[in-house]
């Protein structure tokens, strides 16, 4: 009964127009980037999609574990959660999806992310992605290798998210092309190889930092061997949708259950403009 309302609120899952089933389904991306009490999200400012306009566009990424784990509860009981690999082989074959299914993924390094949301994703079996940005694992309160190692043993995809973090479309001052695509291609490479030789696995996915990216920076991560990448677009993904600009959906800590469950209505306004340069 707890879910009754939200699951109501999503009543409407058939497709708005019968011209094109081969859209009935689709798989939305929820981009989380903290799980950690409240009291450690208190007052933490995050950038916004606007870094121009920090004071009246941030947004707070960081959600609490009561919240989050909410939320788990919720998709598990009216979602698909297929993992990452299950989308991209989908896409891959260009199957349609027969199903709307959604996909939990996390950006960063903090060490919260393996102490709270960790444990609330393998207690009620949900794949999920974590795009890990390799230089700051050094910093206090960072995801450890062994633990990042224990999270992909334990099923939890692991992504890149670069080194460094930077905005990959933006050339440095008096760079030249060529400077440009190695310091880009270092990023994508270095932080994809490193991951690599902690977990065992192959890195397929990335994370564009501040959602920033250009053509330069796909044929980069096609040549790097990434299969797709996720933007800070919002919307749904179909299996035509452009590999490597998946659609995304921040989730912030201001979301109560009736908020989050609208994200998912087919109907849902859920389009933003683009970031990337």
């Amino acid at each position: 009964m707890k879910y009754l309302l939200a699951l109501f609120l999503l009543i409407p899952l058939a497709c708005p127009s019968a011209t094109a089933p081969q859209r009935c389904g689709w798989v939305k991306i929820l981009n989380y980037h903290e799980v950690e009490p409240e009291a450690e999200i208190k007052n933490k400012e995050y950038l916004s999609l606007d870094d121009k306009k920090k004071s009246t566009r941030a947004i707070y990424l960081a959600v609490t574990p009561d919240k989050f784990e909410e939320q788990m509860i919720f998709l598990k009981e009216s979602y698909a959660t297929p993992s990452m690999e299950e989308l991209a082989d989908k896409m891959d074959r260009n199957e349609p999806f027969k199903q709307n299914g959604v996909i939990v993924s996390l950006d960063g390094w903090a060490g919260c992310i393996y102490k709270y949301a960790f444990p609330v994703l393998k207690k009620h079996s949900i794949p999920a992605i974590i795009y890990i940005q390799t230089g700051n694992l050094k910093a206090k309160g960072a995801l450890t290798w062994t633990q990042i190692k224990e999270m992909s043993d334990a099923g939890i995809t692991i992504g890149s998210h670069t080194i460094n973090h930077p905005h990959l479309s933006r050339k440095q001052k008096d760079e030249s092309r060529e400077d440009y695509e190695k310091r880009v291609s270092r990023e994508l490479e270095v932080s994809k190889e490193e991951i690599e030789s902690h977990i065992g696995k192959k890195v397929e996915f990335f994370a564009y930092p501040y959602g920033s990216f250009n053509d330069d920076v796909i044929r980069l991560l096609k040549k790097a061997g990434y299969r797709n990448a996720v933007t800070v677009l919002w919307d749904k993904n179909f299996s035509d949708t452009d590999k490597f600009k998946m659609r995304r959906r921040p989730v912030t800590n201001f979301m109560k259950l009736p908020d989050f469950v609208k994200i998912f209505r087919w109907d849902a306004e859920d389009s933003h403009a683009e970031f990337a340069d």
